[in-house]
């Protein structure tokens, strides 16, 4: 049979914006000056030891700036993006608690509210992140979690996941079935802060450009008798996926 010619024409889609991203790589430097005599008069391995201490002061410092950097001579953290404190409802990020200065189960206690609170956070994430998300929080954040009670007192997280059970049984630790992570540099719970990250954090890309590494200078102060022990890393980070 004749097909019109115009059954034949395909329409076109709106085309994804095609782009590039650029993440600044930044540059962190330290070093540990040492004597001759402190390098050949230890009893133990003081240059692994030096090494343990800047590694580990370089991934605190990482951390912090992964969600606080400004960008600025660092990376940039999710804290500074600009919809890290725009309301979910208006495409942002951010999800209230519902009650001032407190993290909350579902805003007021008692409240058939899923909007507001751990719930209210769970309930905004769209589906296709579910699979790699958790939750992000101060140590202290997690403890008044853990003191979030029913009418009779029984921890709503007990009740949910079994938080503490699993924990003194060594099995990972999850809250509405999601993983927990924590760091110290997530705020505090306070008024107009914001405790909690949910989420799938693959959406915050790290360029690690240069890993750490950490060089023995001996010629650079080699008249005064000292010894430099040098570390370097180049590092770039930015929150690039949104939901």
């Amino acid at each position: 049979s004749d097909v019109c010619s115009s059954d034949l024409d395909i329409s076109e889609a709106t085309n994804p914006v095609a782009g590039r991203v650029t993440i600044p790589v930044h540059s962190a430097t330290a070093a540990i000056i040492m004597t001759r005599e402190q390098m050949e008069d230890n009893s133990f391995d003081i240059l692994g030891y030096i090494s343990g201490i800047l590694a580990e002061a370089y991934a605190l410092g990482e951390e912090d700036a992964f969600l606080n950097g400004n960008g600025v001579g660092q990376p940039q953290g999710i804290y500074s993006h600009s919809n890290a404190t725009v309301a979910s409802t208006s495409g942002g990020m951010y999800v209230p608690s519902g009650i001032d200065a407190k993290v909350s189960w579902q805003g007021v206690s008692g409240s058939e509210d899923s909007t507001t609170g751990l719930l209210g956070m769970e309930g905004a994430l769209p589906p296709q992140y579910e699979n790699n998300a958790r939750w992000l929080a101060s140590k202290k954040t997690f403890a008044a979690i853990r003191g979030l009670v029913d009418t009779q007192k029984r921890p709503l997280w007990q009740l949910t996941d079994g938080g503490y059970s699993n924990w003194i049984l060594g099995y990972p630790q999850t809250l509405l079935g999601y993983p927990i992570a924590k760091s110290n540099f997530v705020p505090e719970v306070a008024s107009n802060a914001y405790p909690v990250i949910f989420g799938d954090l693959g959406g915050y890309y790290i360029a690690d450009r240069v890993g750490l590494s950490i060089e023995v200078l001996r010629e650079v102060r080699a008249l005064r008798g000292e010894v430099v022990v040098y570390a370097r890393k180049r590092v770039g980070g930015q929150l690039v996926q949104l939901a």
